[in-house]
């Protein structure tokens, strides 16, 4: 029995350990998530984005205005090991911005963790709105 467990122990840190995702992962995944344009200024989009994931309580991990992304990361909670969120903010035309959201849980065999895309646009549309 013993050994059984040396040897299963190993095979499942594996599997849980390769579902995992991290910032740099969410950073790359830059054209996966949900999508919406604004007919407004870049830097007012940028800013509304920044006070919706202040006001959601999302704790910015890293932001860069000049290649248009914001990082944000939850910690672990009663339903959810985390995520971490990445809102890229990119110009798409005269005066119109293309806000990205892609969020992704800290460890995929995670179910109960929430998705948080669709309230962070919805938010931010009804900040600029």
């Amino acid at each position: 029995m013993r050994s059984l467990l040396k040897t299963i122990a190993p095979l499942l840190l594996c599997l849980i350990l390769s579902g995992c995702s991290s910032l740099a992962d969410t950073r790359m995944a830059e054209g996966t998530g949900q999508k919406q344009t604004f007919n407004k200024d870049f830097d007012i989009v940028w800013r509304a984005s920044i006070d919706v994931l202040n006001e959601m309580k999302l704790p910015l991990a890293e932001e860069n205005k000049s290649q248009g992304y914001i990082l944000a990361k939850t910690g672990v909670s009663f339903t959810s090991y985390g995520e971490n969120i990445a809102v890229f903010i990119k110009k798409s035309g005269t005066n119109q911005v293309t806000v990205e959201v892609v969020s992704k849980r800290v460890l995929a065999t995670t179910i109960f963790a929430p998705d948080w895309s669709k309230d962070i646009l919805q938010r931010i549309s009804a900040r600029l709105n």
